[in-house]
């Protein structure tokens, strides 16, 4: 899971080390932080990178493989559904 830098701030999570994280750019180090995120199946446990991520985006978190793999999630792209369940 990414997550940008300003998220984190206002969490008041403090940064655990440091990892390499590979991108399609290449591998950059990041600051690692641990986390509890909430979805609609319930909490989980997990580790988040911090990113620059610019604050025009729509966005401020990715959801990366240690998240989406303690779920079923089902995208639907023509019909704009999106569903998840606790496995």
């Amino acid at each position: 899971m990414l997550v940008s830098h300003g998220v984190l701030d206002q969490a008041g999570l403090e940064p655990e080390g440091q990892e390499t994280i590979y991108t399609a750019a290449g591998a950059v180090k990041m600051r690692n932080f641990r986390a509890t995120i909430g979805l609609s199946t319930g909490n989980y446990d997990v580790h988040v990178a911090s990113s620059d991520m610019p604050k025009d985006l729509r966005f401020q978190v990715l959801l990366g493989r240690n998240v989406l793999d303690l779920v079923e999630l089902y995208a639907l792209g023509k019909s704009k559904v999106v569903c998840i369940r606790d496995p």
